[in-house]
């Protein structure tokens, strides 16, 4: 019936010691194994990821198990914080003073762009499509929220894990839908983490 399926997956968790560009620390790497287990044999018509190092890592670990597929890198996903919502504004000025509204203005403008090209629905006649999309925590939570809410500040009001599945499915005609959010059943307790 025309159905585009999206799932987006949060890279592992990295080692935050070096900033933005850490690497996937060895509870990361095994998120990352763990969650291309839970993806093994399905299909996927694109896989999109962040070029950013822990995303690209987990991406390529998924991509193991995967098949006639392969990643293509997207600017557009880097980790950004696309608003800040007043109750939250203190904060980031004491703790991240470089994320500002010229920062959010931009962030957001290129993961609307992103959500405008990628989540599309397809043709009625045409068979379902899926896309994998491996991202991060605020990335996520924006396009989610996106699709829910038409509030620029609601993505601050989820909260997804490191290596969760969330779920978005397009009805041909372009209706939206979400259908899952911070999937972690393929993570045992001891590898399931936000920070």
């Amino acid at each position: 019936m025309g159905t585009h399926y999206i799932t987006m997956v949060r890279h592992g968790q990295y080692d935050r010691m070096f900033g933005d560009e850490g690497d996937l620390n060895p509870t990361g790497q095994l998120q990352a194994v763990l969650t291309a287990d839970a993806l093994r044999g399905q299909r996927f018509d694109a896989f999109l990821s962040s070029p950013v190092l822990r995303a690209r890592r987990t991406a390529e670990r998924i991509l193991t198990a995967l098949e006639g597929v392969t990643i293509r890198f997207d600017t557009r996903i880097e980790e950004c914080v696309p608003s800040i919502p007043p109750a939250m504004a203190h904060w980031f000025g004491e703790n991240r003073p470089h994320i500002n509204g010229e920062h959010t203005v931009i962030c957001r403008r290129r993961v609307q762009d992103f959500y405008g090209e990628i989540f599309r629905g397809v043709s009625a006649t045409a068979r379902d499509r899926h896309t994998l999309i491996v991202a991060h925590g605020n990335v996520i939570r924006f396009l989610l929220a996106h699709v829910l809410s038409p509030d620029q500040h609601a993505w601050t009001n989820m909260l997804v894990y490191h290596c969760s599945l969330s779920r978005v499915m397009i009805e041909a005609n372009g209706d939206p839908m979400v259908i899952g959010v911070n999937d972690i059943n393929h993570l045992a307790p001891e590898f399931r983490s936000e920070q």
